[in-house]
């Protein structure tokens, strides 16, 4: 099983805020537990980052020939986070989504001002995944309207999270020159 940054933003936000169940998408939830946070991807985007040249050459220990190149690349990705919460007995259902919603926006925000590096790791998938990251930054926040078709009644709210990671791409070297011979004439 290969990693998910997807899976691995959803095991981030359960960390950081215990007793809340998070899904892939909403018709993951059948056994309606709640609160709940849904995770969905809204945009991707990959740049490479430099002038057109290689990044890097990655060279043999022994005869020192390049044996591969690589380009750094940009990658940006948006998600998601649509919290859902009925009414407890001390809380209202509202109260309860705006409160998550501070909490995870409050540890987007305290991570990206830590100096450590920013890490999420895909724990789920064989071998773990890691998902270095340089920007984790809350892009917005948006009104979920009250779901009030079934029982109980549900009531919503939404974060946009931005994730900026670098990461390479590799093409091993076609032809490996050893020696040139020149002729003088």
């Amino acid at each position: 099983m290969s990693g998910s940054l997807k899976r691995a933003l959803g095991l981030w936000v359960a960390s950081k805020a215990p007793g809340l169940h998070v899904y892939s998408d909403d018709l993951a939830n059948q056994a309606y537990l709640y609160p709940s946070c849904t995770v969905a991807e809204l945009a991707h985007d990959v740049t490479p980052i430099g002038c057109g040249k290689k990044d890097y050459k990655v060279r043999d220990p022994e005869t020192h020939f390049v044996t591969a190149v690589g380009r750094i690349h940009k990658a940006g990705t948006s998600f998601r986070l649509t919290f859902r919460s009925p009414n407890s007995i001390t809380k209202a259902g509202q109260e309860i989504v705006d409160d998550l919603l501070a909490t995870i926006e409050l540890a987007a925000l305290t991570t990206a001002s830590d100096p450590d590096p920013i890490v999420l790791t895909d724990s789920v998938a064989s071998p773990a995944v890691v998902f270095s990251l340089e920007v984790m930054k809350p892009a917005g926040r948006a009104e979920v309207p009250a779901d009030v078709t079934g029982e109980p009644f549900l009531f919503g709210a939404a974060l946009t999270i931005r994730l900026v990671r670098l990461f390479s791409i590799e093409r091993s070297v076609e032809h490996v020159i050893e020696t040139i011979f020149v002729e003088d004439n």
